[in-house]
């Protein structure tokens, strides 16, 4: 039955002693249970292992896997291999969910084939929001729909952290190591393969944005330029379903940056190029003049 599915939950950990308690406790107080809960140590230096290690001794549910430090990537990567969950869902170590979130998804999902489940999110620290008012139908949407709001509209955001996605949907995907932008591509690879996907209008991840520092502002440009270059490596492994919807899922992506007031984005130069490229991926004419809609106005 579809209460039984196992959700595994694989939160990366570095030195975030800070927020950790806060972030278990939203995991193992849900009220959805069949959880396998994997946190990867990332080479921490600071107490996060052992405030987990305290939970563990209580809930079984709760692996520890210990891992020199690698990134996010890698550790999510060696938390794939590990997990057991008929759905594979991802946390950040400082963010925390909302009590219920995950029993309301598997509630959406009974009776039905498995499908990548969105739900919504909101983030507070320094910068707050709300949840974002969504114009996608809630419940199931096709593929059709599926590629509308992740390609042409951009409404479903490039993050993992605030979906679900069925164990055989992701099979075989990895997070490209040593670059930023390591959601979108997986994301977008996870999402391609599915037949379509369940919205839920409902507030389950919080996500902890902190005062922007000189060091992340500096960052901007090579998340942009790292975000390029993991599509085209998918693309050159053969990874990529329908290069027509990546490009205009890319062409959007340009525009957002080349009208962003960003500090150290990409410059028109590099942004010219990046559309050169992908320009080549397709030969239909529609995906043309999306460019030059985009650029021309």
């Amino acid at each position: 039955m579809e209460k039984e599915l196992k959700i595994s939950v694989i939160i990366p950990i570095y030195n975030t002693e800070r927020y950790i308690e806060q972030c278990i406790t939203s995991v193992i107080n849900q009220s959805y249970q069949n959880l396998d809960i994997i946190y990867v140590n990332d080479g921490s230096k600071d107490n996060s292992v052992k405030i987990i290690e305290q939970y563990q001794q209580f809930d079984s549910r709760i692996r520890i896997i210990n891992k020199t430090n690698g990134g996010i990537s890698s550790a999510r990567n060696l938390g794939l291999q590990y997990a057991q969950g008929s759905y594979i869902t991802f946390l950040d170590s400082d963010d925390y969910l909302a009590p219920d979130i995950y029993s309301y998804c598997i509630k959406q999902i009974q009776g039905k084939e498995r499908l990548p489940i969105i739900f919504q999110f909101q983030t507070f620290g320094a910068e707050q929001s709300k949840a974002l008012p969504n114009k996608i139908e809630e419940g199931f949407n096709d593929y059709q729909s599926l590629m509308t709001h992740l390609a042409y509209k951009q409404r479903i955001n490039n993050a993992v952290w605030n979906k679900l996605y069925p164990k055989e949907l992701v099979q075989g995907l990895t997070f490209i190591e040593g670059r930023l932008g390591e959601d979108a591509s997986y994301n977008y690879l996870a999402l391609e393969r599915a037949k379509g996907f369940i919205f839920v209008k409902k507030l389950g991840y919080h996500y902890r944005k902190e005062q922007s520092t000189n060091s992340l502002s500096n960052n901007i440009r090579r998340l942009h330029i790292d975000t390029f270059n993991n599509f085209k490596e998918n693309i050159k492994n053969n990874l990529i379903l329908n290069t027509d919807t990546l490009s205009v899922f890319l062409i959007r992506y340009l525009n957002y940056i080349f009208r962003s007031k960003e500090v150290n984005s990409l410059s028109l130069t590099e942004t010219k190029a990046l559309l050169t490229y992908v320009s080549s991926l397709s030969n239909n004419i529609s995906i043309k003049l999306e460019l030059d809609r985009a650029f021309n106005k």
